[in-house]
């Protein structure tokens, strides 16, 4: 019996002793991606003329996360927005969203006009898209709904690659994969903060209101890059 008590016990401090050491890696994992992407906004912010676009992308990413679901919600009840039924209106979004990217990424290829375009141009313009998607949602226009998706997926797709270019040449090769999962980690916040907001409003407030909500916090965004024009709008 006293064997098996040893046993048991060092078993135990066995176990004791390792979740003690996944404990401490697991805090100093955590405490790395934490200075990592503090590195990573930091090199990001210094880039010249990128504060104002990288201020405003996350508050494009978060309006646009959560236009599908607004309306997705909003069939569950006895809506205008449907357009023969639930499924075919969802589908049509979401072909929307699709065939606006790669039309977007075959522009940026063939397109001399849409390169040229400045990243200060594009998110004047993809806001604007985004605002009348809220403005046609609250006036429950479906169709005019899923033209500005078409339009604001076909801007985001020309938005990117030349973000990514910045990125490549401004940063240096040892460290491009640290600041590139930065900048994508960074973006996304704004997704996750404007889900994490839709969740709570949609309990509380009608659809009407959310939109408006977002309209307002668009519209301001679209006031900031008007006024940082200046800075903002450069030819890349």
């Amino acid at each position: 019996m006293l064997a098996i008590r040893n046993q048991i016990n060092s078993y135990y401090d066995e176990t004791i002793s390792t979740s003690k050491i996944s404990q401490f890696d697991f805090k100093a994992s955590f405490s790395e991606i934490i200075s990592n992407l503090k590195l990573s906004i930091n090199h990001l912010f210094s880039i010249g003329n990128m504060k104002e676009a990288l201020l405003v992308i996350p508050i494009l990413n978060g309006s646009l996360a959560i236009l599908i679901p607004l309306v997705v919600v909003n069939l569950s009840k006895d809506s205008n927005l449907t357009i023969v039924n639930s499924a075919i209106t969802i589908s049509l979004l979401g072909i929307s969203t699709v065939s606006g990217g790669i039309l977007g990424g075959t522009l940026i290829l063939i397109s001399k006009k849409f390169k040229s375009l400045s990243i200060g141009t594009l998110l004047k313009m993809n806001l604007t898209t985004v605002l009348l998607s809220f403005v046609a949602f609250y006036f429950q226009n479906i169709y005019l709904i899923i033209l500005s998706s078409f339009l604001s997926s076909v801007l985001v797709s020309a938005l990117n690659p030349k973000m990514g270019t910045i990125i490549f040449n401004n940063i240096d090769e040892t460290k491009l994969a640290t600041i590139f999962g930065g900048m994508v980690t960074y973006f996304q916040i704004g997704d996750i903060v404007s889900r994490l907001l839709f969740s709570t409003l949609v309990i509380y407030l009608p659809y009407g209101y959310i939109a408006l909500i977002y309209m307002t916090v668009v519209f301001v965004a679209i006031l900031y890059t008007l006024k940082s024009s200046n800075h903002v709008d450069r030819e890349f």
